[in-house]
């Protein structure tokens, strides 16, 4: 079951439905796709940037041109901030401007709450999978139930992220994701066949 696909084509979210279509019919595992354009909206970071960048254009006033007058200062300040917010806000740099840290966290939080809601909460609990992409934060995860995770092991699911990453920095999109959902099913149909 493919969730989203952010940013691809037509053409491209085509094929990896076909591919996942496959791939499910391979196994009586769930299997469930989430590709998103970004794991959160960062509100809070373009006001803290566009504070921060107002109280550093105070200081450069107060210090290169000591006799400006204070409610001028305060006048540009505001007015700093306020283009500042309306810039930041573009939703493309807003995740540029949190920590990597935080994108990561946010990401993988987003991740497992897909985990807990597309698979574990599933009435038929056979077990499943989760191949988890975030585009904005360049973020892959493989969550699987426990049973199928001690079954195929660390080295495993490092093996195919290992290989989505290569092949997404090849300027693959659609073939990454097609070759982690082909690999993500041989791997359930091993352990979990139809």
């Amino acid at each position: 079951m493919v969730r989203r696909f952010g940013r691809m084509d037509a053409a491209g979210r085509s094929r990896i439905k076909e591919a996942m279509t496959t791939a499910e019919a391979r196994t009586k595992a769930r299997f469930v796709l989430t590709v998103l354009p970004q794991s959160d909206r960062y509100t809070l970071y373009p006001v803290i940037w566009a504070a921060l960048a107002a109280l550093v254009t105070g200081g450069v006033l107060s210090w290169f041109l000591p006799l400006f007058s204070l409610r001028d200062g305060f006048a540009v300040q505001v007015a700093a901030f306020l283009l500042l917010s309306l810039l930041f806000e573009w939703r493309p740099l807003r995740p540029l401007l949190a920590p990597p840290a935080v994108r990561r966290h946010h990401a993988s939080q987003f991740a497992h709450r897909e985990f807990a809601a597309r698979i574990l909460a599933h009435p038929e609990r056979a077990g499943g999978l989760l191949l988890f992409i975030s585009e904005a934060e360049r973020y892959v995860e493989l969550l699987a139930d426990a049973k199928t995770h001690a079954a195929v092991g660390e080295v495993e699911w490092n093996r195919i992220v290992g290989q989505f990453v290569a092949r997404m920095r090849a300027g693959a999109p659609v073939e990454a994701v097609i070759d982690a959902v082909n690999a993500c099913a041989e791997v359930l149909e091993r352990h979990h066949p139809n």
